[in-house]
């Protein structure tokens, strides 16, 4: 009943380079073991990153930097949580 967790595999996160187990990747149909490059933590960085990017890129720096700066504290909390 339901898929067996396979702990015993480990993987190399491509972002900040630590050894974890498979239960520690998020999980993506597409990759070979069905599991993301990035480890969780370093997924919802780079998630966050992106959309930071993307609101400079499209609506200009200057009118949002109070916005930027709250999406990093953001990014720190969450840091926090997660470690």
């Amino acid at each position: 009943m339901g898929r067996p967790k396979s702990t015993a595999i480990e993987r190399k996160c491509k972002r900040c380079e630590a050894v974890k187990p498979l239960d520690g990747f998020p999980r993506n149909k597409y990759m070979p073991l069905g599991r993301a490059y990035q480890c969780k933590p370093c997924s919802v960085k780079s998630v966050l990153e992106s959309a930071m990017k993307r609101r400079i890129r499209s609506r200009g720096f200057f009118s949002f930097q109070a916005e930027i700066e709250h999406d990093r504290k953001i990014l720190a909390i969450k840091e926090q949580t997660l470690a």
